[in-house]
């Protein structure tokens, strides 16, 4: 901590915050070193009895004048705490000032990462299903448990104010994440990103005014999406694995491969999201756990026959068994290795795979392989596209027939 410069003190009020009343809370704002911190002075106005260019209450009446007194005394005790601690030239923060200006029974908790992290994601958990999928939750339950482990380590330290967040902090976090875990590139970028959501979300519960490392840059690295060519799917269907699970396993990826499910659909797909049309045609129709956009895709033949195996165990509840997508790939792993595909199969692939190879490949519109995956933009549908080499030969073959 260092000595506190030029602290500034303002009181506004809140208008989106009005009780049942009418009544605005009035906070105390304290600024310094492009630092600040909020502070509720346990008051509150009428917002048409309140002057923004003065910052006091309107008003000569008795309750007008309580107030303002009352506000006097706050900045007062702001200037005589800072001269104590001046003159004993000792160091401290704005949450110093906080601890300090009110009594006991009044303190408010000190507004911490580590807290933030807990009630940001305790506040997600609530809505998984609904706003979040679960994997989701889990990203960040491991980004809070990274940033503990780092604070200790690094700072000997169970939590820092998020008043004395930097972008030094967030620079030695990322450093701290390529060393000390598994992490590459653009895992750590993505504990970053988390990071400025967490410290987001304290902005929008009033515990600081800004994002101290908004401006960080976060440097995400391109690589090329995989994805098996018409050979290899063939290959893959060939195959006759030796283990039963494997058996499973490979037809849950080639159900992905032939519908461009993410793995979290795959496993919640219900008999009652194959639908018919009225042309006799089966189609998938339901909303993504990941983003509720529904997901409109109509089955291919080898699809069809995954689900008539499928339907001859049971007609009615989830159609495939449920994994865990660790353990699922993992055993795609295993596949792979007992058949002999050089390519590390996973669940991505296989989205990747029928966004190229089975769609685009085949000239599908990435508008219509936009729909059937269920993306809500475009853009995130060419991440996953690639033009392959015989794509190019098929549609040059076309340009050669007209010269």
């Amino acid at each position: 901590m260092s000595l506190l410069k030029n602290v500034g003190v303002h009181f506004f009020i809140r208008t989106s915050r009005k009780d049942s009343k009418g009544k605005a809370p009035i906070y105390l704002r304290l600024i310094s070193n492009n630092r600040r911190l909020v502070i509720s002075s346990n008051r509150k106005v009428k917002p048409s009895k309140w002057s923004t260019k003065h910052e006091r209450v309107v008003g000569n009446d008795s309750v007008s004048q309580a107030t303002n007194q009352y506000l006097e005394l706050l900045e007062s005790r702001v200037y005589e705490i800072i001269n104590l601690y001046s003159i004993q030239k000792k160091p401290y923060t704005l949450f110093t000032i906080k601890d300090l200006i009110f009594e006991k029974d009044n303190y408010v908790e000190e507004k911490t990462l580590l807290k933030a992290a807990r009630l940001h994601n305790e506040e997600m958990k609530t809505l998984v299903q609904v706003k979040y999928s679960y994997p989701t939750y889990q990203y960040y339950a491991t980004t809070a448990g990274f940033l503990k482990q780092f604070l200790n380590k690094m700072y000997r330290r169970n939590d820092i104010l998020l008043e004395e967040i930097d972008v030094t902090f967030a620079k030695k976090f990322e450093n701290w994440i390529l060393l000390n875990t598994k992490s590459k590139n653009n895992g750590m970028a993505k504990h970053i990103q988390r990071l400025k959501k967490i410290i987001n979300w304290s902005i929008k519960e009033g515990w600081i005014d800004s994002n101290p490392i908004q401006s960080f840059r976060i440097n995400f690295h391109k690589h090329e999406r995989g994805f098996l060519t018409k050979h290899e799917i063939a290959s893959l269907e060939k195959a006759k694995p030796t283990h039963k699970t494997l058996i499973a396993i490979q037809e849950l990826f080639l159900f992905q491969i032939y519908t461009g499910l993410a793995f979290s659909d795959m496993v919640t797909l219900d008999w009652q999201h194959i639908l018919h049309n009225h042309e006799g045609e089966d189609w998938i129709i339901k909303p993504r756990d990941k983003t509720n956009v529904l997901t409109t895709v109509p089955l291919l033949p080898k699809a069809k026959e995954i689900l008539a195996r499928r339907k001859s165990i049971s007609q009615h509840g989830l159609i495939f068994h449920v994994y865990a997508n660790q353990p699922y790939n993992r055993y795609l792993k295993d596949l792979a290795k007992e058949i002999k595909l050089k390519k590390r199969l996973t669940s991505h692939l296989a989205r990747h795979t029928f966004a190229t190879t089975i769609t685009l490949s085949n000239g599908i519109p990435i508008e219509t392989v936009s729909k059937m995956l269920g993306h809500t933009m475009i853009s995130t549908t060419q991440i996953y596209s690639k033009v392959t080499i015989g794509k190019i030969a098929t549609d040059m073959g076309k340009l050669n027939g007209k010269f």
